[in-house]
């Protein structure tokens, strides 16, 4: 009778109990997914349309890039020609004068080049990061986004100092004869360690100086006075302000006098310093990696590699380091 009893009031409990969660409980909980839901579908869709107004920019900005590098190229084909023809006139002149002109006739061209690109660095920067907080769904406070801006920019003017200094690597190359290369890489290696330096950047970029007063500030830093043609062209520097592209150009002749003799450089950035044994074993690999050329190593300490090696061939590189590997686990455990 007493069990009877007690099954009858926990039946009328548990009615009870259902009809307060269903009255006050279950209606507010289904409100609140529902809502939830909604909110998940708005955001994938504001992420899409992200997406599909970055595709967008993305490929105006390559239409841009393509009309100027067109126009760039007509440019460099016009100032060859008309370098040709001035060489034709003054054959009697020192190769050296003649290799000048070329130089400055690409120099004028790519200046050219470098300006329809500084019209186009504020539109991609801004584009892309529009893009980017659109998909990220977050605005980009002022200061993040002139941080973005500034970081780009800095990317594309270390482009254009590579360009800048092509066309007088190859001038330089051409002019040199086979006997004078290592002589002159040597000094322009002893250059290029000069202008690492931030207060001699500043001297070359001072307007009080003339170049000729620069010029023989440079020569005298030298250990051995550099011969008549190295001279003319350190000269032809200074005359045009290019002074301070003189590690780029160091390093793009010293690229060309590798491949002339069927070597290459090879940048080795490794967490620990590297030598000996390790050295030549890690380098003879490498060159039956890229066909037996001959590799001529640099060796550069980077302890944010964590552990392993990155290493640079002209325009290849393995990558084997441990940082390496955390982002890309990184990529793949977010993705």
């Amino acid at each position: 009778m007493n069990l009877n009893a007690t099954l009858f009031a926990q039946m009328i409990v548990f009615f009870i109990l259902w009809w307060v969660v269903a009255r006050f409980v279950w209606p507010p909980l289904v409100k609140a997914l529902d809502e939830r839901s909604a909110k998940v579908a708005d955001g994938l869709a504001a992420a899409e349309r992200g997406k599909m107004d970055l595709e967008n920019a993305t490929k105006n900005a390559e239409l841009a890039m393509a009309s100027a590098r067109q126009e760039g190229v007509q440019r460099v084909a016009e100032a060859e020609k008309r370098a040709q023809m001035a060489a034709e006139e003054i054959k009697a002149n020192a190769q050296a004068e003649a290799a000048r002109i070329i130089a400055q006739a690409k120099a004028d061209a790519e200046q050219q080049v470098g300006k329809a690109r500084d019209e186009l660095r504020n539109q991609v920067a801004g584009l892309a990061v529009k893009g980017a907080e659109q998909i990220l769904r977050r605005e980009v406070d002022p200061k993040a986004h002139a941080a973005l801006l500034d970081q780009l920019k800095a990317e594309l003017q270390m482009a254009d100092i590579a360009t800048i200094a092509r066309p007088y690597a190859e001038a330089l190359f051409a002019s040199a004869k086979p006997a004078d290369l290592s002589a002159w890489a040597n000094q322009l290696e002893d250059l290029a360690a000069l202008f690492e330096n931030a207060e001699l950047i500043a001297l070359a970029n001072n307007p009080k100086l003339s170049s000729n007063e620069l010029f023989k500030f440079i020569e005298g830093l030298l250990q051995s006075k550099p011969d008549q043609g190295l001279a003319s062209f350190l000269n032809l520097l200074a005359n045009n302000h290019r002074l301070v592209v003189l590690p780029e150009i160091a390093k793009q002749f010293i690229a060309m006098k590798n491949q002339s003799e069927g070597a290459a450089e090879a940048i080795i950035t490794s967490a620990f310093p590297m030598e000996g044994g390790a050295l030549t074993e890690l380098l003879a690999s490498l060159k039956k990696r890229f066909g037996g050329k001959e590799l001529r190593p640099t060796v550069v300490v980077d302890p944010e590699l964590i552990g392993g090696v990155r290493v640079q061939v002209g325009d290849e590189v393995l990558d084997s380091s441990i940082k390496t590997r955390l982002v890309q686990m990184q990529i793949n455990l977010s993705a």
